[in-house]
């Protein structure tokens, strides 16, 4: 069957049944794309369940420019209205602080602790930083083919970082990536109500709330960078990001403005 990139490709297959996968592309319907996009969407937001019929979408139709089949049953199906009532949000270096903190005393491998540290400090998709490898270090970077877009991004190391990988060969996380994407969420999930770190927060003046999950490392990443005064075209290509709406939603800027209120002269004159 078409490959999709990672956990798209997963909740695909669970969605579909191993049975409809294992068939040939040509003999799926509209009707099998629906309901395995409705199995998607329980217990999970319609933004998850869009992003892999997109994903799903442009397997298929690389299909048909195959010739594997003369149609596109995915082009067919309307996705979900976003009206979820939370969204990604970042960690402040503090809740980051935490994370480490917790995990580096509740396992007895370091993996989770690396991939917190690199998901802070690179930005990377938790399926990229899974399929880290000895062979992704060049010098004092990472670089890496990004799995969903397939863009090369070349990302400094910081010295946590490098020390953390320090002589380790092969690959960076063979425990974790032998895992399912469900139970990744939840062991995460797990970890951030353990180091006492809100799951969700309000978000003022929004009548949405803000979610917490191992994205928000990469939102964090971003957030991070725009309030060091790093510019959006540094930012967007060590991100990988193209398109500027898209940046923009990954960059928080909270910290930025309490800074530059401090900046205000006072209120009273001294004397």
């Amino acid at each position: 069957m078409i490959q999709i990139y990672g956990d798209m490709r997963r909740l695909m297959t669970e969605g579909l049944g191993m049975r409809a996968m294992k068939a040939p592309v040509d003999s799926l319907k509209v009707d099998n794309v629906k309901r395995a996009l409705s199995k998607i969407r329980k217990g999970r937001t319609a933004a998850t369940a869009n992003q892999v019929l997109r994903a799903f979408r442009r397997a298929m139709e690389s299909a048909v420019q195959l010739g594997l089949c003369s149609a596109n049953p995915a082009a067919q199906v309307r996705p979900f209205k976003e009206t979820d009532s939370k969204v990604v949000s970042p960690f402040t270096r503090e809740e980051f602080g935490a994370l480490l903190r917790h995990v580096r005393g509740a396992y007895k491998h370091d993996e989770w602790e690396g991939a917190i540290l690199i998901g802070g400090h690179t930005g990377l998709r938790f399926g990229d930083v899974l399929s880290l490898t000895r062979k992704n270090v060049h010098g004092g970077r990472l670089v890496v083919k990004t799995g969903k877009t397939g863009k090369v991004v070349e990302i400094p190391m910081t010295p946590p970082v490098v020390g953390w990988i320090g002589k380790k060969r092969g690959a960076f996380f063979p425990l974790l990536g032998a895992k399912g994407p469900g139970s990744l969420s939840t062991t995460f999930t797990r970890i951030i109500e353990r180091a006492g770190v809100p799951r969700d927060i309000e978000l003022p003046g929004q009548s949405k709330k803000g979610r917490r999950s191992f994205h928000s490392l990469r939102h964090s990443f971003a957030s991070w960078l725009a309030d060091s005064d790093v510019h959006a075209d540094v930012r967007k290509k060590l991100t990988g990001h193209t398109a500027d709406g898209i940046h923009q939603k990954y960059s928080h800027h909270d910290e930025a403005l309490d800074k530059a209120m401090e900046g205000l002269p006072p209120g009273r004159l001294a004397g």
